[in-house]
């Protein structure tokens, strides 16, 4: 009888602690993503203020050996040259594949380092290649890999299917996503994977 009470004691405490590490990880998260939220705004308005030169419309191509990777056309540009940074306010950024079709990246902000022509979009951030959108809150694109990535939620829906997962890395030399953590799917609006 004693080792049925210590082991309903044991279980007790287990339990507790399991309800406070969750707890603990809700309010982190909360926490984290109100620090985050709060701080967006702010951030774009301070680097804004640091620019040494601000246009109005703006569209930039990068080539890589004589072949045009991407283009991007913005509705203003500020440009910070002691971080080797550009800012830009409501962004479009066409990707050009090897097949000849296009992926087209839309964003409320994006930033774009000159140095290695990886950008970041950020706020309703929408990808879409005619068959599948991807929306997110932010967005990173890694030139020199063609890869593009978000630890963000994130959704792609298409005319058969609609995804869910916690991240999402888009090669798009191969064409291939990896989708992790909490993944959800609908194909063909029956079937619940």
């Amino acid at each position: 009888m004693a080792s049925f009470k210590k082991k309903q004691r044991h279980l007790k405490i287990a339990l507790i602690l399991a309800i406070i590490i969750t707890i603990g990880i809700v309010l982190g998260t909360f926490v984290r993503y109100r620090k985050d939220k709060d701080n967006n705004e702010p951030l774009l308005s301070a680097d804004q203020s640091k620019a040494n030169i601000s246009l109005g419309k703006v569209h930039q191509t990068a080539t890589r050996n004589g072949v045009k990777e991407w283009r991007l056309v913005a509705d203003a540009a500020h440009y910070i040259e002691k971080e080797k940074r550009a800012l830009f306010d409501n962004i479009e950024v066409v990707f050009f594949m090897e097949d000849g079709s296009e992926v087209k990246l839309t964003a409320d902000h994006g930033f774009l380092n000159t140095d290695s022509n990886n950008i970041t979009a950020e706020g309703n951030v929408r990808v879409d290649n005619g068959t599948y959108r991807i929306e997110t809150e932010s967005l990173n694109y890694d030139h020199g890999l063609r890869v593009l990535h978000t630890d963000d939620r994130v959704k792609v829906s298409g005319e058969m299917f609609s995804l869910s997962g916690d991240t999402v890395s888009v090669d798009l030399n191969t064409r291939k996503s990896d989708f992790q953590g909490n993944i959800k799917g609908v194909l063909s609006e029956t079937t619940i994977f």
